[in-house]
């Protein structure tokens, strides 16, 4: 964990999470 690359956040595919719905999908426990 920790804060992402730059971008990652406005181009990622989405978590899933509510608070982050922009963030990168990746493995267990990333920007998770």
């Amino acid at each position: 964990p920790g804060p992402p690359p730059p971008g990652e956040t406005a181009r990622g595919a989405g978590s899933g999470n509510p608070e982050n719905p922009g963030e990168k999908a990746g493995p267990p426990g990333f920007l998770y």
